[in-house]
């Protein structure tokens, strides 16, 4: 029954992801850091696992951030240090997997749980039997390692790597040619430089920004290249949801076909 019902998520998650570029009227919410709930540490399986279950759109998108041990393991965590998000001190390069195994993660309140560090290993578990896909913000020069590790799961589909450079960009491009990549997109000159790398516009997503122009936008467009953009309401709405028109306008006025957000259960009952 495990197999069948793994087959039948991974087939929905499929089908799903190809309507990236077919079908303009399909809204993707993606959790920032899986969202940001003060009952819940970031970057944690308890709260993917809130979001995936509580979103209104399914698949849920959850963007997740991925850094290396000193003993060379893949952990999630978006701070260079595990000072604040854990029980412990330093930085996680230079921390071995025994110290990080100690750790336990705080909540947003700085309340200590009973969740420890993520590995990227038990992700991966993870996002085999549900029905997510996986942002990916790799803080570290590990892409081929990251997306090696993707594609021995089979989860290449499953996922979406966030780039925000050219180099980066082509670095995940020659880890595998089957990857989608999102593509930092503010400009013409942005563009250009992407273009420049001949990588296949059903690899691509554009994450665009207030600058990008109506013009670029609907070249993309044209291209059958998803718009992505985010709304980021810790760091200019002071932590505060936005009424559901907001959303709804701010999709509608930019063309977006995946929303980045911190609270994705929420925005997800305003589609």
């Amino acid at each position: 029954m495990r197999i069948v019902c793994t087959i039948i998520i991974t087939l929905t998650c499929l089908t799903a992801m190809a309507q990236w570029r077919t079908d303009a009227k399909r809204l993707w919410i993606c959790g920032h850091r899986g969202g940001f709930y003060d009952a819940f540490p970031e970057n944690s399986l308890l709260l993917f696992k809130h979001t995936e279950t509580q979103s209104k759109i399914t698949p849920v998108i959850l963007e997740l951030d991925i850094r290396k041990s000193a003993s060379g393991k893949l952990y999630l965590l978006h701070d260079e240090t595990v000072d604040r998000t854990t029980t412990g001190t330093g930085k996680i390069a230079e921390l071995t997997d025994d110290y990080l195994s100690t750790l336990f993660l705080k909540d947003a309140k700085g309340n200590i749980t009973d969740q420890h560090l993520l590995t990227f290993d038990d992700m991966l578990n993870y996002a085999r039997q549900a029905e997510i896909i996986m942002m990916l913000d790799i803080k570290a020069d590990v892409w081929t390692e990251v997306v090696k590790k993707v594609d021995e799961a089979s989860l290449l589909d499953k996922c979406v790597v966030l780039t925000f450079n050219p180099i980066n960009t082509k670095k995940v491009y020659d880890a595998s040619h089957n990857i989608r990549i999102s593509c930092l997109v503010k400009d013409d000159k942005d563009w250009e430089a992407i273009a420049a790398l001949s990588i296949p516009s059903e690899n691509l997503v554009a994450y665009i920004t207030s600058t990008t122009t109506l013009e670029l936008k609907a070249k993309l467009r044209n291209l059958h290249i998803p718009l992505m953009m985010d709304v980021s309401e810790y760091t200019r709405n002071n932590g505060a949801l936005h009424p559901v028109k907001f959303y709804r306008d701010y999709v509608k006025k930019n063309y977006i076909d995946i929303l980045i957000t911190d609270f994705p259960i929420e925005v997800s009952s305003a589609f």
